[in-house]
């Protein structure tokens, strides 16, 4: 073995449309993890969002970045499964902080009779009516709780409610959920504004050459900081990315020469939830602690 370990291209000629999907969906959100641990190792900076910025480690730019996140989508468009609409995934990640933002005050609420200051017992219990239809919100699609956020906050806002808000501490959470309900509409909004300029249908194989020409480029760009710019987080990346590679020629050679409409689902396992199906259920803090570990809501959360 050479003294620097790089990543091997990955040739997606012999990939069918779901093997495409796959491998460039996966590469993304080894990109988005570097850059968002990244962003959060750097407080002062502005929060992180789709393609805002370059991942300075692997010298890749926020344009290539940005690119690959519209490769993305329209090969989910070109396929079956993009049949549902799929939400990209900035916005599935958006979707999460908005839905964690909200769902800690609505466990905080319903809870609120194990909390451990009276105040804030008599609080949630005026608020509870007021908050229990919210309950089972994250079951809902994507497109339908942008109103059902937008509701909660404007329930959160009432006058004869305020004071009881301000006693949970509430107050920044709804702030907080605002921004994060806008971010996620302005980005649907501009989504439904790329689509509607396309005046020709735009398939998968428009964009197969570009999609390899990209890959090749961020992963030489990769490559590159190996050599000239070496730290773990390259290090980490480089072995991921041929970890994924190595996935894909494997489930591809299994496939041998069936097909598209012959392939195993379980070959191209989906990791993007459509408009239509639920969404990931939001992990927040436990109320009243801060300390415990996330759980997930269910159909009655229980604080520990």
């Amino acid at each position: 073995m050479g003294k620097y370990a790089q990543i091997e291209l990955m040739t997606m000629t012999r990939l069918n449309k779901k093997e495409k999907l796959y491998l460039l969906r996966r590469f993304y959100n080894l990109l988005i993890a570097i850059r968002d641990a990244a962003s959060s190792s750097n407080p002062g900076q502005p929060e992180v969002q789709s393609a805002a910025e370059d991942i300075a480690a692997l010298k890749i730019s926020a344009e290539e970045i940005a690119r690959l996140e519209e490769i993305i989508e329209i090969l989910s468009e070109a396929t079956q499964e993009g049949t549902g609409y799929a939400e990209t995934p900035a916005m599935i990640a958006k979707d999460k902080e908005r839905c964690r933002a909200v769902n800690y005050m609505v466990r905080k609420v319903m809870d609120g009779d194990l909390l451990p200051l009276a105040t804030e017992r008599e609080a949630a219990a005026q608020l509870r009516p007021v908050v229990k239809p919210y309950e089972q919100f994250y079951n809902e699609s994507y497109k339908q709780k942008c109103s059902t956020i937008t509701g909660f906050i404007r329930d959160m806002r009432k006058p004869e409610l305020a004071d009881y808000v301000t006693t949970m501490g509430f107050d920044p959470y709804v702030a907080e959920a605002e921004k994060l309900n806008n971010e996620y509409m302005a980005m649907d909004e501009e989504r439904g504004k790329k689509r509607s300029l396309r005046t020709d249908v735009v398939t998968a194989t428009d964009v197969a050459d570009e999609a390899q020409d990209l890959l090749n480029d961020m992963c030489i760009e990769a490559n590159a900081s190996v050599v000239y710019q070496p730290s773990e987080t390259v290090s980490d990346f480089v072995r991921d990315a041929n970890s994924l590679f190595d996935e894909v020629r494997e489930a591809r050679n299994q496939r041998g020469n069936r097909p598209d409409d012959e392939q195993p689902d379980t070959e191209t396992p989906d990791t993007e939830q459509p408009d239509t199906e639920e969404p990931d259920t939001p992990d927040t803090e436990t109320p009243g602690t801060g300390t415990e570990t996330p759980e997930e809501p269910d159909d009655r959360p229980v604080v520990q």
